[in-house]
C-alpha cells in the first residue's frame, strides 16, 4: 500500500501504472469495487454523465474546452460566481432530478411515491401534511387537548432507516455528528437528519421554527410515552417564553427524500429555511472577497491582550516567511468593556477604605495578580474545551508552551481591571498614585496575597466542579446541588470570580476601540492609559506597510459577552436592561453548566433594538477602515429569549438588525457567523454567507482535534444549503498542524491561522499559502463521501473520513484517521478513549468525487496520492489504497484524462506538487497545434496555472519542450509522469504553461 503523509513535499521520481478495468493497485492492496457493485449502484440512480474535457473533433483546434453553461445548475453557477471561467469539466444534475416526491400512505407511513421507501411509519394521529415544496413533506402539529402550550413533546414517527447520521448541539453554541439506526440513538436539541433508506435512497427529517417562533427539535422517545410510541422519535416545539402559547403549529417538521444525499440535505435546508425563517439559499449570497486568500486571527496568539503593535508583530512575522496574511481578524479584546461596579473592587476594599483611601486599581491589579497565578494550579488539569476549562482558557494558554501566547499573570490582571477604556473614560476609571508609597506597597501586597488566597479556594472549588459535578447526569445530585448553590449562595462568589478571571461578565461601554488601539504602536499595558483610540491610524498601517487587504472585526451578537452596559453613560441611548438568562429544557440537558452560565447569574445587558447599536458600532469601524465583522455568541440570544418572546423570535429581530447593517457598512459581505448553531441563528441568515462548522480550534487541548476535523466535515454537510462553511483557525507550529492543514485545504472554505509572532511551521504554510498570499482554495463545501456518511469515523475503530471537493479542471480527496478521540456524549467532554491508535486503510475512489459518479466506464483519470510516488491512471471505476497514520491524512488528487485532437497524446494537468490542494493549480487547459517548417502540426497543451514551484502532470509520452509564460523552462519526464518548473511569476495571478510534444 502506499504509505503517504502531507507534511513538506520533495522532488520524488515516480512512474505509472495504467490499468484497465478495476483500478490502480500496487502489490499488497485491496481489489477494486468490480463492475458488479458499480453496476447495482448505477442501475437506481439517473446518475449525470461526465466527460473529461477533450476537444477531440469538438470545437476549433487549440480554443480552451467550452465550459458548460445553459447545462450548469443553479448551485454550482453560485458557488462558482466569484471565479468566473473555472468551472470544472463536468455536468451535474439539476438538483430536482435526484429529488424524490413523498406522500402520507393509508397506513400513515411517510414514504415515496415511486418505489414507496418508508421514511418512517406509523406518524402519529396529531401531524397532518399542510404543504409540499418539490416533493417534500411539511407537517404541522396540534395539542392532543387543544390546549395552548408554551412547549410540547409529540411521539413522532418510527423510523424506517438502515443508518442515520445527525446534527445535534452537544453545547449551547455547537452542534457535532451523532450516528445511530434507531429512535433511541437520537439525542436532545437535534436539529439534522440524514437517512441511509433501501434501494439506495435517503431521507432527511428536518424539524422547523413555525411563526419564526417555535423552535422544532428531534429527541429520544420519552420514558413515560403511551403504549405503543415506544420507539418513536420525539418532535419537541418550544417558544421559550412561557407567555407565547400555541396549540396548533402548521411548519413543524419537514421530510424529504432523493438519490443524492448532497442534494437532498442542500434542498431540504433551503426548504427548511425558507418555512423557518429568512436565510436565503447559498446560491444566492455573495461569497467574502477572502476566501481566496490567506489570514491570520488574534485569539489564539494574544486572546484579550491583543494591541495594535501585537498584529503588527504577527503580520510582520508572517511576511518575512513569504507567507503574507491578505487578511485580518482583530478578535475579542478590541472593544471598550468592564464588569459591573459591584465587581470592579477586590475582597481587601474595607481595609482600604477604613484606612481613608479609595479603591486603587493598582492593589486590584496586585489582588487579581495574585489569584490569576494560584488558579494556575486548577488550569492545569482542566481540558479547555469543558465548561469549566472555557472559565480558564486565558490562564490555561499561559502554561502550555505548544500555545504560548505571550500572556502572564501580570498582563491578565490588567486585562482584567479598570475597564477597556478611551479617551476621558480611560483617565477617570485609573487613579492617580497619591498615597505614601509604604502604604501603596504595602495594599498592593496585601492585595497580592489575598488573592492567591481566594485564588486557592477557587481552586479547590474547581477540581470539586470539575471532578464531581460536571461529569454527573442530568438530574443528579451533584448537579441539583450546585445548581441549587450557584442560584443561590454561591452567586456572588462565582459573578466575582468570573469578573476577575474571564470576560464573561463584562459588557460593552463604547462602541469605540479601546486604548490598545490608540496608535499603530500601543501595547497591552496601554490599556488603562486613558489614551485616545485611533483604530482607523492602526487599519491603515496593516494595509499601507504589510499589504493586508482586509481587517476584520469581533463582537458578540449582543455586543459583548454580557451585552451592553446600562452602567455606562455612553450606552444609555440604547437603553439597556437587564435580563437574568434561562437556558430551554433541551440547552440544560446537553449542557448542565447553562444553568449557572455567566448570564443566568450575572445577567445580559440586552438591546431590545439592536438596530442602532450595530449602525453605530459598524459605522465606526467603517469609517476606520475595516472591511467585516466576525460576530460571536450567536446562540446565546436563547438565554433571554424567556423574556422577550422567545429564542427563536429574539434571534429573529437580532439577526434582522445585523444582516442589515452588515449590508449598509460591509457591501463585501463579509461577515463570519460564529457559535452560531442553533436553528434559530441558522435559519436567519439571510444575506451573509460565511459561517463557522466547528467549535473552536483548542491548542491545549489533544482531545478535540481529531473531532474537530469529523464536526467541520459533516456539518458542511448539514449547512451547505444556507452558508459557506469556515473550519476555523489553527496554528502551524502544533503537533496536530499536518491533519488541520490538509483539512483546511480540502474544506473550500477560508485559510487562516493564530500563529503567536515567531512561531510558525514555514515548510508546512507555504504548502497553503502562495508568495503573493493566495491559496488555492477547492470550489465547494468540502463534505464526507458518501461511503464515509455513515460511519462512526472517531469512534469505530475501522473507519477513516474521507472528505471531496472539486477543483476547476478536477477534484480533490482528502483521507483522515480521526480514531482515538471524540466527544463523548455521556460524559459531555471531548475524550481520548485510545492513546495510539493504529494505522487505517482507506480506498481513494474517482467515484468519491461525486460529480464523476456514474462518468462512462471508457473514461479515464489520472491520481496523484500526496507525498508518495505515483501518478495511477485509472478508469471510471478504479482507485488507489491508502495507509492513512493515526491522527494524519493523506490528500488524493483526481483529474480527467484528455486526449490531443489527433489521438496521439493523452495527458492530464495534476497540478503544482509543492501544494496540499494541488489541483487547485490548475485553472484551465486546453490542447492547441503549432505547425513547424511546413510539418503537420504538433500537438500543444496550454495550461493556465495559479502559483509556481513544480507542476505535476501525467503524460502518455515524452514532450520535446516546455515554457513558462513563454520562456522555456525546465522538465523531467519518465514512464508518463511529468514535472515542470513553474518560477515564480512578476505579480500575474496566473501564468501559462505550453508543453509542446
Amino acid at each position: 500500500m502506499l504509505a503517504a503523509h502531507s507534511v513538506v513535499y520533495g522532488s520524488s521520481r515516480s512512474f505509472i501504472s495504467t490499468c484497465g478495468t478495476g483500478s490502480a493497485r500496487l502489490p499488497g492492496s485491496r481489489p477494486s469495487m468490480g463492475h458488479n457493485a458499480w453496476s447495482r449502484l448505477h442501475r437506481r440512480r439517473a446518475w449525470s454523465r461526465i466527460r473529461p474535457a477533450s476537444v477531440g473533433g469538438t470545437g476549433p483546434l487549440g480554443s480552451p474546452c467550452p465550459p458548460a453553461r445553459s447545462s450548469d445548475p443553479p448551485r454550482a453557477a453560485s458557488l462558482l460566481q466569484t471565479q468566473p471561467g473555472l468551472e470544472p469539466s463536468i455536468q451535474e444534475q439539476e438538483p430536482a432530478s435526484s429529488l424524490l416526491d413523498l406522500h402520507l400512505t393509508a397506513d400513515r407511513d411517510v414514504a415515496t411515491v415511486e418505489g414507496g421507501v418508508v421514511l418512517a411509519s406509523a406518524l402519529t394521529g396529531q401531524a397532518r401534511v399542510t404543504g409540499t415544496r418539490r416533493g417534500m413533506l411539511i407537517l404541522g402539529m396540534e395539542t392532543a387537548d387543544g390546549a395552548a402550550t408554551a412547549i410540547e413533546d409529540f411521539p413522532l414517527a418510527k423510523l424506517c432507516c438502515s443508518r442515520f447520521v445527525a446534527g445535534a448541539r452537544m453545547k449551547l453554541w455547537w452542534q457535532m455528528p451523532r450516528w445511530g439506526s434507531t429512535s433511541h440513538d437520537i439525542t436532545p436539541e437535534t436539529q439534522f437528519l440524514l437517512l441511509e433508506l433501501e434501494d439506495g435512497v435517503y431521507g432527511v427529517v428536518l424539524p422547523l421554527i413555525d411563526r419564526r417562533t417555535f423552535r422544532g427539535t428531534l429527541r429520544y422517545p420519552r420514558p413515560d410515552c403511551r403504549p405503543g410510541h415506544e420507539d418513536h422519535m420525539v418532535l419537541r416545539i418550544e417558544s421559550g417564553d412561557s407567555d407565547v402559547c400555541s396549540e396548533c403549529w402548521d411548519k413543524a417538521v419537514l421530510f424529504a427524500a432523493g438519490t443524492d444525499p448532497y442534494v437532498l440535505m442542500e434542498e431540504a435546508v433551503i426548504v427548511a429555511a425558507e418555512c423557518s425563517g429568512t436565510a436565503k439559499p447559498l446560491r444566492a449570497k455573495t461569497l467574502p472577497p477572502t476566501l481566496d486568500s490567506f489570514g491570520w486571527c488574534s485569539w489564539d496568539s494574544f486572546y484579550s491582550t491583543v494591541s495594535a503593535q501585537g498584529l503588527d508583530d504577527a503580520v510582520r512575522g508572517l511576511r518575512a516567511q513569504g507567507t503574507p496574511p491578505r487578511w485580518v481578524v482583530i478578535d475579542d479584546g478590541w472593544q471598550c468593556t468592564q464588569v459591573d461596579a459591584a465587581y470592579r473592587d477586590d475582597p481587601l476594599k474595607a481595609f482600604r477604605r477604613g484606612n481613608g483611601e479609595e479603591s486603587s486599581t493598582n492593589s486590584r491589579e496586585s489582588f487579581v495578580e495574585g489569584e490569576f497565578e494560584a488558579l494556575e494550579l486548577a488550569a492545569r488539569g482542566i481540558p479547555a474545551a469543558g465548561s469549566a476549562g472555557a472559565m480558564l482558557r486565558e490562564v490555561r494558554s499561559s502554561l502550555d508552551p505548544e500555545g504560548a501566547p505571550p500572556i502572564d499573570a501580570e498582563m491578565m490582571a490588567l486585562q482584567k481591571t479598570g475597564g477597556l477604556a478611551t479617551g476621558e473614560e480611560g483617565r477617570r476609571g485609573r487613579h492617580l498614585w497619591r498615597r505614601p508609597f509604604v502604604i501603596s506597597l504595602t495594599l498592593d501586597l496585601l492585595g497580592y496575597v489575598g488573592g492567591r488566597i481566594t485564588g486557592f479556594f477557587s481552586f479547590l472549588l474547581i477540581m470539586f466542579y470539575q471532578n464531581v459535578v460536571d461529569p454527573a447526569p442530568t438530574g443528579s445530585w451533584p448537579a441539583r446541588l450546585w445548581t441549587w448553590a450557584a442560584l443561590r449562595s454561591l452567586r456572588e462568589p462565582l459573578v466575582q470570580f468570573m469578573a476577575d478571571s474571564t470576560n464573561f461578565t463584562r459588557r460593552l461601554t463604547s462602541v469605540r476601540a479601546n486604548s490598545k488601539f490608540s496608535s499603530p504602536r500601543a501595547r497591552p499595558e496601554d490599556v488603562s492609559s486613558g489614551a485616545p483610540a485611533d483604530l482607523a491610524s492602526v487599519v491603515s498601517h496593516l494595509r499601507s506597510v504589510h499589504g493586508v487587504a482586509w481587517v476584520v472585526c469581533w463582537h458578540a451578537l449582543s455586543a459583548y459577552w454580557s451585552g451592553v452596559s446600562w452602567e455606562s453613560p455612553g450606552m444609555a441611548r440604547y437603553a439597556p436592561r437587564l435580563v437574568y438568562g434561562a437556558p430551554t429544557p433541551g440547552v440544560a440537558e446537553v449542557e448542565p453548566s447553562a444553568a449557572w452560565n455567566p448570564a443566568v447569574l450575572g445577567g445580559v445587558g440586552w438591546v431590545g433594538d439592536m438596530g442602532a447599536l450595530f449602525e453605530d458600532m459598524h459605522a465606526y469601524l467603517a469609517a476606520a477602515g475595516v472591511a467585516g465583522v466576525k460576530v460571536d455568541a450567536q446562540a446565546g440570544v436563547g438565554f433571554v429569549g424567556h423574556a422577550s418572546g422567545g429564542g427563536a423570535a429574539a434571534a429573529a429581530r437580532a439577526h434582522a438588525a445585523l444582516e442589515a447593517s452588515i449590508a449598509v457598512h460591509f457591501p463585501a459581505n463579509l461577515a463570519v457567523n460564529c457559535m452560531c448553531h442553533s436553528t434559530e441563528n441558522i435559519y436567519a441568515w439571510e444575506g451573509t454567507a460565511l459561517a463557522r462548522v466547528s467549535d473552536d480550534f483548542y491548542p491545549t487541548d489533544a482531545s478535540t482535534h481529531r473531532p474537530h476535523v469529523a464536526a467541520c466535515a459533516f456539518n458542511s454537510l448539514f449547512f451547505s444549503g444556507v452558508a459557506h462553511p469556515d473550519w476555523d483557525m489553527f496554528q502551524s507550529e502544533h503537533r496536530a498542524a499536518a491533519l488541520h492543514a490538509a483539512a483546511r485545504a480540502v474544506s473550500g472554505g477560508p485559510v487562516y491561522v493564530s500563529d503567536s509572532p515567531g512561531r510558525h511551521c514555514v515548510p508546512l504554510l507555504k504548502r497553503l499559502v502562495l508568495p503573493d498570499g493566495g491559496v488555492l482554495r477547492a470550489l465547494r463545501p468540502g463534505r464526507p463521501t458518501r461511503d464515509s456518511l455513515f460511519l462512526d469515523v472517531c469512534c469505530d475503530a475501522r473507519s477513516c473520513l474521507k472528505v471531496w471537493n472539486l477543483n476547476p479542471r478536477g477534484g480533490v480527496l482528502a483521507a483522515f484517521n480521526l480514531q482515538g478521540s471524540a466527544w463523548d456524549w455521556g460524559r459531555r467532554r471531548y475524550r481520548t478513549h485510545e492513546a495510539a491508535p493504529p494505522p487505517l486503510p482507506a480506498r481513494a475512489a474517482v467515484w468519491d468525487v461525486e460529480p464523476y459518479r456514474g462518468a462512462p466506464s471508457g473514461d479515464r483519470f489520472a491520481m496523484h496520492v500526496d507525498g508518495a510516488e505515483g501518478v495511477l491512471v485509472v478508469d471510471a471505476a478504479g482507485g488507489v489504497d491508502l495507509q492513512v497514520p493515526s491522527g494524519g491524512a493523506v490528500m488524493v488528487t483526481v483529474a480527467p484524462v484528455v486526449t490531443s485532437p489527433d489521438g496521439q497524446v493523452s495527458a492530464a494537468p495534476l497540478g503544482l506538487a509543492n501544494m496540499l490542494n494541488c489541483g487547485g493549480a490548475v485553472r484551465d487547459f486546453h490542447w492547441q497545434t503549432s505547425p513547424e517548417n511546413g510539418r503537420p502540426a504538433a500537438p500543444q497543451l496550454s495550461v493556465e496555472v495559479r502559483g509556481c514551484g513544480t507542476l505535476l502532470a501525467y503524460c502518455s509520452r515524452e514532450p520535446g519542450r516546455a515554457y513558462a509564460q513563454g520562456v522555456q523552462t525546465n522538465w523531467w519526464w519518465k514512464e508518463g509522469r511529468l514535472e515542470v518548473s513553474v518560477p515564480q511569476g512578476d505579480g500575474a495571478s496566473t501564468q501559462t504553461v505550453v508543453i509542446a510534444f
